[in-house]
């Protein structure tokens, strides 16, 4: 019985191999990983603890998220932590998680530090993940979702920022170029 972070896992590779079920073999491969961190250390341990100190995730979290960052760029560095290189608002959303959110766009423009740029650097997609991550404050994750609803940027919901968001939940409205 292994053991790993404090806890006995009830499910091995052995008990997995003694029951002959090889589709469990394949799903102990696939979350095991979960258990025995395998991620690499992309950022120096100063660097990891300023931003597990700025954010509401922890260094590992931390890096797993600039290994999803690296994976959407060619350019990024893959062996260090890149704060240079900043993506498309389009290469974002073609993560699977904002796929099939109707306010991805949307979300990219709040957290973009470089309006000008309309990409998102890792330092944006960091804060972007963790203000809406499972420990962020609900204050928080409120203050960003009247930003995403507040199209026109006036500081308040207005008739036409409901108009916007209900044409985006029906799928009426998919980008800001249709906006205009």
């Amino acid at each position: 019985m292994e053991f790993v972070g404090g806890h006995h896992l009830k499910l091995n590779e052995r008990c997995l191999d003694a029951m002959g079920n090889t589709l469990a073999i394949r799903v102990w491969d696939s979350i095991k990983g979960f258990f025995i961190d395998q991620t690499p250390e992309y950022f120096p341990r100063e660097e990891l603890q300023r931003y597990s100190q700025c954010t509401y995730l922890s260094e590992r979290e931390i890096n797993r998220l600039y290994a999803v960052f690296a994976s959407l760029s060619p350019k990024a560095n893959q062996e260090y932590g890149d704060p240079i290189t900043r993506l498309s608002f389009e290469t974002i959303q073609s993560l699977p998680e904002l796929v099939v959110c109707p306010f991805a766009e949307r979300l990219c423009e709040v957290f973009c530090t470089d309006p000008k740029r309309r990409g998102l650097d890792f330092e944006d997609f960091l804060n972007m993940m963790s203000a809406f991550g499972h420990r962020a404050p609900w204050n928080l994750k409120a203050a960003y979702a009247f930003q995403i609803f507040d199209y026109n940027e006036d500081l308040a919901i207005c008739t036409s920022d409901i108009e916007l968001t209900i044409n985006c939940l029906t799928g009426k409205v998919k980008k800001k170029s249709t906006l205009a």
